[in-house]
């Protein structure tokens, strides 16, 4: 399982490099600990963590991408047809979060799902 090498503090950017795999005894494993360090792009811990301790997916986090007010350039995917569109975040999201945002000129929400800072898209089917 995945232990922590060293303590790290909450909101600290975090990286396979902060952890090591360690053997455990089959019967003394913690449920729920991760075998290896996910690999969906950045991380910052969500809570302490401290070193030797297991590392669970809920001690880790992304970074914000999108905060509230920002204009996000989203990318609306058509079959061949891709276009760009500027919305506007009404909440903050990480990426891979799908959220709603709103079209400045007409007014109407549209649910995306961010791809970066402030960026994201809408796949139409």
């Amino acid at each position: 399982m995945m232990t922590a090498a060293r303590d790290v503090e909450p909101d600290a950017p975090v990286s396979a490099t902060d952890f090591t795999v360690n053997w455990v005894d089959a019967f003394s494993i913690a449920p729920g600990a991760l075998a290896s360090f996910p690999a969906q792009g950045a991380y910052l811990a969500a809570t302490p963590i401290l070193a030797g301790q297991p590392l669970y997916q809920n001690s880790l986090k992304h970074p914000i991408a999108v905060h509230p007010g920002d204009l996000v350039t989203v990318l609306v995917k058509n079959g061949p047809v891709t276009v760009r569109a500027q919305l506007q975040a009404q909440t903050q999201a990480s990426v891979g979060d799908d959220v709603t945002m709103i079209n400045p000129a007409s007014g109407m929400p549209v649910t995306v799902t961010v791809t970066g800072p402030r960026l994201a898209e809408m796949v139409m089917q």
